[in-house]
């Protein structure tokens, strides 16, 4: 009995180490997959020269090799195409590892990093700066002073909810309610400065709102790039926390943890880092939400994983969709819309047959 016992555990014991194994192949081929997609993504983009010339610009840069031909060809690729990939790939990585945290922080499948009004206030910041010429920093102007205003208003939903949790108990639910009269009361206050601004500057406005990545290159990464990998890396170290955070309230308060805590130290984590994101590509829907739900369907619960794999699956969501974007020229905030919203229900309708038919 005793060696059976012993021998059941070692069988235990090597399935679990084949099923992490499994998920950091998964999670390994996701990141290999996002590199592919932003490597593609600017050689792509520049369909009037070959690939090696493409591959000559890029050794040139990082190796010092031989300059390809055309000073064109460099600018485009190097200062443009390049800078805007990357930066695609940790917006997108952002915004998905922030969803993450809010579906398991707030126990709502439908939460993502817009749940506590973060856009909504930098929209009105945007359109502020945009349709009225105001900026909320003495001195800036033009797309500067549209960033500062975005990024500064887009922290006072946030500071709200923070506000409520120190000062009053509430549920995950009342904080849902929170923010989403937060971001009913800067899109109304947003649509009476349209109204007010003059005709012409409100496609500006507009277009900003859709989501965009047109503006971002190499002077904005060290902000957007920063940010993102100090952030992820921040819940991170907070993955076991928010593994216990899946067994709700109660449990977590029976296995010594603080759930209101660790919801306020993730609250303000995903909200700073976020905030920064959407200050300077405007607000990009469904990234959040789709990501966290592939990689919960294809790996699994583990908080651990779902972070890391939600975070590939941005970047590649993101990078691959702001592709398509410049083919069509459109805004990557409708692309993602459009591609977001029917894989959104195919992932319900997965998720609704696992739990009923198997």
């Amino acid at each position: 009995m005793l060696r059976y016992a012993g021998s059941d555990g070692g069988v235990k014991a090597c399935y679990r180490s084949f099923l992490r194994r499994q998920k950091l192949i998964c999670i390994g081929f996701l990141v290999l997959a996002a590199l592919c997609v932003i490597v593609l993504y600017g050689f792509s983009n520049n369909a009037s020269q070959s690939y090696w010339t493409s591959y000559s610009v890029l050794g040139h840069h990082l190796f010092g090799t031989e300059a390809p031909p055309g000073k064109f060809t460099d600018m485009i690729f190097w200062d443009r195409l390049l800078p805007r990939a990357i930066n695609a790939a940790f917006v997108g990585g952002a915004l998905a590892i922030g969803g993450c945290v809010m579906q398991i922080v707030f126990r709502n499948p439908l939460a993502d990093p817009y749940t506590t009004g973060i856009s909504s206030g930098a929209g009105f910041g945007a359109t502020i700066a945009i349709a009225m010429g105001i900026s909320l920093v003495p001195g800036l102007t033009g797309d500067w002073a549209v960033i500062a205003n975005a990024f500064i208003l887009s922290l006072v939903p946030a500071a709200a909810m923070v506000a409520v949790m120190m000062f009053r108990k509430t549920s995950p639910a009342e904080l849902i309610l929170v923010g989403i009269g937060i971001m009913y009361f800067f899109g109304a206050a947003s649509t009476v400065f349209m109204l007010w601004a003059n005709p012409s500057d409100l496609s500006g406005a507009f277009r900003w709102g859709l989501g965009h990545l047109e503006s971002v290159g190499w002077d904005n990464m060290p902000a957007i790039v920063g940010t993102t990998v100090i952030g992820s890396a921040l819940i991170l170290l907070m993955s076991d926390r928010l593994s216990i955070m899946n067994s709700g309230d109660r449990g977590a308060f029976t296995m010594g943890e603080d759930p209101d805590r660790v919801r306020f130290v993730c609250l303000l984590l995903t909200s700073m880092m976020v905030a920064v994101v959407v200050a300077f590509t405007g607000t990009i829907g469904f990234v959040g939400i789709v990501a966290p739900h592939l990689v919960r369907l294809t790996m699994g619960t583990n908080t651990r994983y779902m972070l890391l794999g939600s975070f590939a699956v941005g970047a590649v969501l993101l990078v691959a969709s702001d592709a398509l974007a410049k083919v069509l020229a459109l805004p990557v905030g409708v692309i993602m819309s459009v591609v977001g919203g029917p894989l959104f229900l195919f992932i319900l309708v997965k998720q609704y047959k696992r739990e009923h038919f198997v």
